[in-house]
């Protein structure tokens, strides 16, 4: 009895077990293919992913080699365009940028000096080219700050951008300006208090430079005292005395004519 429940139970299991290869063999057959696709487009989206990440750190590690060799403003800001895809290096050129030419504001002359080259000096159609340029150049790292606001906080590169503008305003003479700038750049300095009291000294002085400094009349300046030497200047008399005397040569005596000789009858 206990045999026929043994070979029933074994039975019973090899049929269960060949039910069970079928299913599997259709099933297979039916949506296995699908579900291996599936599987396989996951495999080659992951790889995918990975691969393009490597590409971008090395164009990223790249564009940061490019951005240390530019030494012109013009090759930051050609650059910061061909980098338009990558807003936090296309910010830090410009910003670059717009700190040259303002630096060429300041010195007066366009170009840097080099040995053996004459600097060629800004006259006054040179100098507005250069203030419109590096007030485009800091407008652009505003805007392009906004697209990448919610990433972090940008008050690092947006509050030196904002003081950049106010110094083209105040070169202009346009203190309104500068001091709308000011004003914003003290909103956005947030957190960074280094920022908040150089934006706040800049605020301050604004009203002295606005006013300028006034030179004292030439009457109101202080005459030097002219103080009687000590004891006489006896330099003269001491370089008299070391003179040596300058005496003229004794002539020669004449010479005296012996007289003719008298002959006797003559």
């Amino acid at each position: 009895m206990a045999d026929k429940n043994r070979l029933s139970q074994v039975a019973s299991t090899d049929l269960s077990e060949s039910r069970l290869n079928e299913d599997l063999v259709y099933w297979m057959k039916t949506k296995g293919s699908n579900y291996l696709l599936v599987v396989l487009l996951a495999v080659c989206a992951f790889l995918g992913w990975n691969l393009w990440r490597e590409k971008q750190r090395d164009t990223v590690i790249l564009a940061w080699t490019d951005l240390g060799e530019a030494t012109t403003p013009e090759d930051l800001e050609g650059f910061a365009k061909a980098q338009a895809h990558v807003p936090q290096i296309a910010m830090l050129a410009l910003l670059a940028a717009g700190d040259m030419r303002l630096q060429q504001l300041q010195s007066g002359f366009l170009t840097q000096p080099v040995e053996g080259q004459p600097q060629q000096p800004l006259d006054e159609t040179a100098r507005k080219i250069v203030q419109d340029a590096a007030d485009e150049d800091y407008s652009k790292v505003v805007e392009l700050a906004q697209t990448v606001a919610k990433s972090g906080s940008t008050a690092p590169i947006v509050v030196p951008a904002l003081i950049g503008r106010a110094a083209i305003a105040e070169s202009r003479g346009d203190f309104a300006q500068a001091r709308a700038m000011l004003e914003q750049a003290s909103s956005a300095t947030g957190m960074y208090t280094a920022l908040g009291k150089v934006t706040a000294s800049r605020l301050a002085s604004l009203g002295s430079v606005e006013r300028g400094v006034a030179l004292p009349p030439k009457a109101a300046l202080p005459v030097k005292a002219v103080i009687d030497p000590i004891a006489p200047d006896m330099s003269g008399d001491i370089l008299r005395s070391l003179e040596m005397p300058v005496t003229n040569p004794t002539p020669a005596p004449a010479p005296t004519v012996a007289p003719t000789p008298v002959t006797p009858g003559g």
